[in-house]
Formats: structure tokens, C-alpha cells, sequence
């Protein structure tokens, strides 16, 4: 159930910032969206990642195709590392550490956090990354997920779209959104 929640609020996001989507991309920092059809998995958290940190690898969709690849190349070239565009721990482990930087920025700018930004996963991290976890009904653990990271880049930059724009929803997009979220339900 909790699966099916995720899912629409992620769909939701995707369908209401694509009625904002001229403010959206304007306002957006580090803001990224899931594909509704993505694989959960490492590849999924890593396309996210790379999102995050100003990276984005195309479609999110947790597989690794030619935009995640290339993405992984202009990720490598940055670090001054061999451009393979694979897989490799030798850029893991920096990445993780610039997510979570970003990630201490964004909890500190939301009063959640009162540590400094330093990547690293210290207590006061782990409880600030619970704790907007569990404010926005997600599961409650301290990992980087594509879930918890689309919630929490996509939350301001929606907001901001949504205060932004002055484009009417008409009533052929509100009904595609309720018949979304009914086929979700049902799965």
C-alpha cells in the first residue's frame, strides 16, 4: 500500500508540474522527476544522484541506457577520472558525499537540520533525513533514494512553480489526473 502511495504521489508531481512546466523549469534547483515506469534499484539511486548534484542523466528510469552512460562520462570527466561510463567505486563514494552535502543544505534551509554540510552521515543527518522522511509519509530510513530525493528537490520547485505561473488547469488535465490516480489505486 505504502508502494502505491509513493507511486502516485511521484506520478502526481510528474502530471502537475507538466501543467507548469515553463515555471517549473525555470525554478527548479536540482529538481528531477521519476518515470512512472522506472526499475527501482541502484541504477534508479544513481541516475537520482547524478540528478541532485547537477547531473541530470535524461529520463530516470533506472536502467542503464545511453543518457545514463554519458552522464556517468561528464560525472567522470569532472572528477578528472577515466571516462568509461561505467559503474565504478572510484566515483561512488565522492558522489554519495556531494549528495548528502546537498541533501544537509536542503534539510538546513527547511529548519531540519542544524549541522554543518560536510557529506558526512553523522547522527544529526541521519535524524533530520527520518524526520522530513517521515513528515512526508515515506519510509522512515536514513538512505538516499530516488523516492526520498524526488520528494524532496521536486517539493520546493512544484511549490514555487505553482506560485509562480498564472496558467489555468483545465478540466481535460484534472480528468487525466483522477483516471491516473484510479488505474494506481487499483493496481
Amino acid at each position: 500500500m505504502l508502494k502505491k502511495i509513493n507511486m502516485f504521489l511521484l506520478l502526481s508531481i510528474g502530471i502537475i508540474t507538466s501543467l507548469y512546466m515553463p515555471a517549473f523549469a525555470q525554478s527548479a534547483d536540482n529538481a528531477f522527476l521519476i518515470a512512472a515506469n522506472a526499475k527501482e534499484g541502484k541504477v534508479l539511486n544513481l541516475q537520482s544522484w547524478l540528478a541532485v548534484i547537477g547531473f541530470p542523466a535524461g529520463e530516470l528510469d533506472g536502467r542503464t541506457g545511453p543518457g545514463t552512460r554519458e552522464t556517468i562520462k561528464e560525472y567522470q570527466k569532472s572528477l578528472n577520472q577515466a571516462q568509461t561510463g561505467g559503474l565504478s567505486a572510484m566515483w561512488e563514494g565522492p558522489l554519495e558525499l556531494a549528495v548528502r552535502k546537498k541533501v544537509q543544505d536542503k534539510l538546513k534551509s527547511m529548519q531540519l537540520y542544524d549541522g554543518s554540510a560536510d557529506g558526512l552521515k553523522g547522527d544529526k543527518t541521519s535524524s533530520a533525513i527520518k524526520k522530513y522522511a517521515a513528515s512526508k509519509g515515506l519510509t522512515v530510513t536514513d538512505t538516499l533514494n530516488a523516492t526520498f530525493l524526488a520528494t524532496l528537490f521536486n517539493e520546493s520547485a512544484l511549490q514555487n512553480s505553482i506560485e509562480t505561473t498564472d496558467t489555468a488547469v483545465d478540466v481535460a488535465n484534472v480528468d487525466i489526473l483522477i483516471m491516473l490516480i484510479v488505474q494506481i489505486m487499483l493496481i
